[in-house]
């Protein structure tokens, strides 16, 4: 199971719309036989990449999954994963947890059950959990999973008002690109595009395994010449705007998804999880944090402080509220902070005993 999960890691940030799960089978005498993922784009899903690399060597052997055996067909699918596991012969299967997608919820489990195979759910439950959470959130809330990102100095500021301000060391920044390959999208407001003219990649990655990279710009003001537009065709670009004049930036091959107020954070998040996003990475500015702040939308928060000062004109860094810290690592020169909201936490308990529910009730 924890090779299962190490694929289902390594694949974060490529698979929306589906989740990224982690599949192992192993043989009757417990001889690995293939070790896949969720391929890039939600398709073939891991179960049925993996029946691909041995045919009907699965007979009698052991299937290893992250996630509950999808139950349903589409026209990208025409076989469900949990039809595939019971056709290949598979005699026992070990889930990690189970789906809480409606289309699921326990009835892959009951089918695989009914079919006469050995099933065990919920080894590695924590882990599992922390892998499909953006996954967890659509279902849920239907919206995206939000990680807050903010480097702030270590008198509470976030940098100087409408100047690109260094604040975080180097080993901070390469934190940062790991972070960036693990979510389906960096979020960011249009004044820190405008001031910053970020990239919003992860360096260590080529160009097909990059987030998405989203600006909420209401008046579509990102500019053709910046980093991000220039981009836009090696590496996607959304641009959640207010205003329709936005052919010059469609002409640039930037997506374009229309709201009616950029500023409605809920609505926003809506618009994004309805396009697929699970998991998103928002590195700012001020405003934006807040928003999220206010809105109770944050789930996570990673908070960086540098050893230097800004003095009182710099920009105030936004106080968290109703989190908890998880974690503290020194990085290089900066102190990074780890926080989980307490509704999040609130979700994970609830998620926990919604399962124990569930498999009571199955068994």
């Amino acid at each position: 199971m924890r090779a299962a999960l190490r694929a289902a890691f390594e694949t974060r940030g490529h698979t929306w719309p589906n989740p990224c799960v982690g599949c192992v089978i192993t043989s009757a005498d417990n001889e690995v036989l293939a070790i896949s993922s969720t391929q890039k784009g939600g398709h073939p899903h891991a179960e049925l990449a993996a029946f691909s690399q041995i045919g009907d060597r699965a007979r009698g052997g052991v299937c290893y999954v992250t996630l509950e055996p999808c139950n349903h067909t589409s026209p990208n699918k025409p076989v469900s994963c949990t039809d595939a596991i019971i056709a290949a012969g598979i005699k026992t299967i070990v889930i990690a947890m189970p789906d809480p997608d409606p289309r699921m919820m326990g009835q892959s489990i009951q089918k695989l059950e009914a079919a006469g195979l050995d099933v065990h759910v919920g080894m590695n439950l924590d882990e599992a959990y922390h892998a499909h959470r953006g996954h967890i959130s659509r279902i849920m809330h239907a919206r995206p999973y939000i990680t807050l990102k903010l480097a702030h100095s270590r008198d509470g500021k976030l940098g100087h008002l409408g100047k690109r301000t260094a604040i975080s060391g180097e080993a901070s920044w390469q934190r940062t690109y790991t972070q960036r390959g693990k979510v389906d999208a960096v979020m960011i407001g249009i004044e820190t595009a405008l001031t910053d003219n970020p990239q919003l990649i992860n360096r260590n990655a080529p160009p097909n395994h990059q987030p998405v990279r989203v600006v909420l710009d209401s008046r579509a003001r990102l500019p053709l010449d910046g980093m991000l537009a220039k981009t836009a065709r090696e590496t996607p670009v959304w641009v959640v705007a207010s205003t329709s004049d936005t052919a010059h930036l469609k002409s640039a091959g930037i997506n374009v998804l229309h709201v009616p107020d950029v500023h409605d954070t809920s609505f926003v998040l809506t618009k994004l999880y309805e396009a697929g996003l699970g998991h998103i990475l928002c590195e700012g500015g001020a405003k934006l944090a807040q928003s999220l702040i206010s809105a109770n939308m944050v789930d996570e928060a990673l908070m960086i402080e540098s050893q230097s000062d800004i003095g009182d004109a710099g920009i105030p860094c936004p106080h968290l509220q109703g989190m908890k810290l998880r974690n503290k690592d020194q990085i290089g020169e900066d102190l990074w902070r780890i926080y989980d909201s307490e509704a999040s936490l609130l979700d994970m308990a609830g998620f926990y005993d919604a399962t124990r529910d569930l498999l009571s009730g199955i068994r």
